[in-house]
Order: structure tokens, then C-alpha cells, then sequence
């Protein structure tokens, strides 16, 4: 793909918000909810791991195949921070603010999928 992965905002976006998640899963409350703790760890580590994984593809409609993955960890990530709002273990602000990012990440990632998949440009090894 022309762009080096660091350039592309919405993996930016997945890292970042990967890094506010595992800094909260340390918390204290989050340590009698040990299934939901991992599951948000590995949720997050997922996103910017399918774009990664979809950079390195062949095509536009490989790589829209990983974006489309990413954007379903994204969603599904809406509803961990549901279970973790509430069982008390992030406060309504932390809750809103992180749906808000992954709402926004799911977004560009539905966006960026589109464009790939009409594209489909070929790339040689």
C-alpha cells in the first residue's frame, strides 16, 4: 500500500485507544472480573492488529477484508465498556469518552474499508 501503516489515522486512533484500555485494566476493580478484564485486553489489541495484519495484504479487498475485522472488534469493544460501566470498574465520563473513540474508530475503519473494497488496486511483492 503506498502509505507506510504509522501514516493511516484510524490505526493511530486503534493504538492509542489501545493504550487508554490496558492503562484501566490494571485498576483494582477490574480484578474480581478477571473473564471481562481479558476480554477488553485482548479486544483492544485486536484492532490495530487486523489493520496491521491487512497492510501486508496483496490487495485493496484483502486489506478491506482485515479493516472489516478490526471494525467488529471495535463494536465489539462498545460492549465490554458497557459490562465495565456497569460493574462500577470506569466512571460514566471514562465510559462515554472511550464509546465515543470506538464508535469513531468503527467509523473510519467502515470508511476506509469502502474505499479499499471499490479500489481494489493489486501490489506486487
Amino acid at each position: 500500500m503506498g502509505d507506510a501503516l504509522d501514516d493511516l489515522i484510524v490505526y493511530q486512533e486503534a493504538v492509542a485507544a489501545e493504550k487508554e484500555i490496558v492503562a484501566i485494566l490494571g485498576r483494582l476493580p477490574f480484578g474480581d472480573f478477571r473473564e471481562l478484564r481479558e476480554q477488553m485486553g485482548e479486544t483492544c489489541a485486536r484492532v490495530p492488529r487486523h489493520i496491521q495484519e491487512g497492510h501486508g495484504q496483496m490487495t485493496d479487498r484483502h486489506f478491506a477484508h482485515f479493516v472489516f475485522l478490526a471494525r467488529g472488534e471495535a463494536r465489539e469493544m462498545l460492549g465490554h465498556l458497557s459490562s465495565a460501566h456497569v460493574r462500577r470498574c470506569i466512571s460514566d465520563d471514562e465510559h462515554q469518552h472511550l464509546a465515543r473513540r470506538y464508535t469513531g474508530i468503527a467509523k473510519m475503519l467502515s470508511s476506509l474499508g469502502r474505499h479499499l473494497h471499490r479500489e481494489n488496486r493489486k501490489f506486487r511483492a
